[in-house]
This record gives C-alpha cells, structure tokens and sequence, in this order.
C-alpha cells in the first residue's frame, strides 16, 4: 500500500541524509578523528549543563547541529568548497551564528525553564566558548590539499 508522505519533511529527511552521509565519508578519510571532535562537542556540552545545572539529556539532540556545523565548517575551510551549492558553503561566522542559535533553541524548546534562568547569558557565552574551541579542533584537522579522484 503506498503512503502519502509531506513533501517537505521528505526534503528535511533528505538534507539530514545528506549531512550524515558527508560527515561519515570525511570522517572515514580523516581516521575518525571527526568523531573526536564530536565527542569533545558532547562532553563540554554536558559539562555546561551540569554547571548551570540544566537536563543533560537535551544534549542528545545537540548531536545533528553538531554534526551539520563540523560538515559545513569542513566544507568552508577546505578546498572542496568549489564543489558545494553556495547555500552550503556559510562563513565561519554565519555557521557559529546558526549553530549557537541552534542550540539555545533546542535548550529552550525542552527546558522549559531555560527561558527564565538568571544565568542565561553566561550559558549562551559558554556555548560561544564551546562552538570556538571546537572549530578550532576542527580546523586543525582539515587537510591542506584534498585530492578528489
């Protein structure tokens, strides 16, 4: 039996396809180190959590922007820039805007009271910390030439 299905969550589903399938392929030939670099993500965001002392186990819907912010970040910060849609290919700035964004949206959709915490701000500064530590684990890792064959 066929079933009818939204156009755009089969977009949305997609996309996320899209994105994991690129990260694993980058992952694969970086020896994992991707994967590191998505651990250390987990570990401070849930560190941050316990410090302000929000529910740890929203970080586990952390884990697609994390990996769609390392994907785009890769992409802009290497050579296979010329090979993507523009639409993917976001400056640096713009990723960790979307990203940070992102993520305080995600804390105040299943926090309900995020939105109210006194420390709110120190918690959207540690995010910041957070995303540019990362990135610059992740820029460490991008290779200087990438050969496409």
């Amino acid at each position: 039996m066929a079933q009818i299905i939204n156009l755009n969550d089969y977009k949305a589903t997609k996309q996320r396809q899209l994105i994991i399938n690129i990260y694993q392929f980058f992952n694969e030939n970086l020896d994992y180190k991707l994967d590191n670099i998505l651990i250390d993500f987990d570990e401070a965001f849930i560190q941050m959590c316990e410090d302000y002392k929000i529910d740890s186990t929203n970080v586990d819907y952390f884990r697609l922007p994390i990996i769609t912010f390392i994907v785009t970040s890769f992409i802009n910060n290497s050579e296979i820039s010329d090979y993507f849609p523009q639409g993917l290919v976001l400056s640096n700035k713009e990723n960790k805007y979307m990203f940070r964004n992102t993520l305080i949206k995600v804390l105040e959709t299943f926090d309900k009271n995020f939105k109210d915490k006194k420390n709110k701000y120190l918690i959207e500064e540690e995010i910041n910390l957070i995303i540019e530590e990362g990135l610059y684990k992740l820029l460490k890792v991008i290779p200087q030439n990438i050969y496409l064959v």
